[in-house]
């Protein structure tokens, strides 16, 4: 009770959020299951009750979600909080066990709904694909190692198949700075902003106050549809090869990933794995009869 009291008069000046463990459910971080979890959990929660503090969690990390029901009847937490990681030898379109990051977030909800008031915010709190050629910054090793092409392309790719999604409300990238996974690379000065930084700049430029419209139906691309303000634009990309889409609106700019200006030539727009951002001239770009919205498939 004295180191109850004691963190709580500390630390509830300090923000008004916090996250009670993080990936707990590896032991590495020092908890060995989830009653030791709970107990650590149960004190953190008196302690914000009697500060005004909210508390965020319960941190589960990875496809383990067995474990949110004996913590939810437990604890009471004001965001649900997530470690969602897709299988990482691969995109976040591919699958675990036949559960893709969609199916996955869909099976997260149903769960958390369960288990707690419905409406309850859900926060992906950490999430990122380790880089090859950083020798023991890598958090993995071999096969999960990605590109930093690849793994920009995945960021765009995961934030839009989440967000999209409806279930989920917030996603934080594990981290800003870090040699082997980070947005920005810190082994040389100046620091070295990855291509992983700009995506993410240019994501949340463009779709950070925009408000999702549904998808195009295509058997080999995703493309989703945006307005923001007067802007109509749709994201679109591929898991693998090109597709040539023809949209059913004139087309006024292309960007790619990072915030560069493409080329556009009539309606079509070829597609790869690097997503595009297609502006268009009208809202017929928004074509009810070809859009819907985002299901798990």
């Amino acid at each position: 009770d004295v180191y109850k009291r004691q963190a709580g008069s500390r630390l509830g000046g300090k923000g008004a959020l916090f996250e009670v463990g993080h990936a707990w459910n590896r032991t590495k971080w020092g908890v060995w299951d989830h009653r030791e979890y709970l107990r650590l959990a149960l004190a953190a929660q008196a302690a914000a009750r009697e500060h005004e503090i909210r508390l965020v969690g319960p941190a589960v990390i990875d496809f383990e979600f067995h474990l949110y029901p004996p913590v939810l009847k437990h604890v009471d937490f004001d965001i649900i909080s997530s470690l969602l990681y897709v299988d990482r030898t691969g995109p976040p379109e591919g699958r675990q066990f036949g559960w893709d990051t969609t199916r996955k977030l869909a099976l997260l909800r149903a769960i958390v709904d369960s288990c707690t008031e419905e409406g309850r915010d859900l926060w992906i709190t950490e999430v990122n694909w380790p880089l090859k050629d950083t020798g023991e910054y890598s958090p993995a090793a071999g096969r999960p190692n990605v590109s930093e092409e690849e793994q920009a392309d995945y960021l765009v790719r995961y934030y839009l198949l989440c967000l999209c999604s409806g279930w989920v409300n917030r996603i934080y990238w594990w981290q800003l700075v870090a040699p082997g996974y980070g947005l920005v690379d810190s082994r040389s000065v100046p620091w070295r902003r990855r291509p992983s930084f700009y995506a993410l700049k240019t994501l949340k430029r463009f779709c950070g106050d925009s408000v999702y419209q549904g998808r195009f139906v295509h058997p080999e691309a995703r493309i989703f549809n945006f307005c923001q303000g007067k802007d109509v634009f749709a994201v679109g990309w591929t898991e693998r090869g090109t597709v040539d889409y023809h949209f059913p609106s004139p087309i006024k700019r292309v960007v790619g990933r990072g915030g560069e200006e493409l080329a556009v030539t009539g309606r079509t727009v070829t597609l790869d794995t690097s997503p595009r951002y297609v502006f268009f001239e009208n809202q017929e770009g928004m074509d009810a009869s070809r859009a819907e919205a985002l299901e798990p498939e």
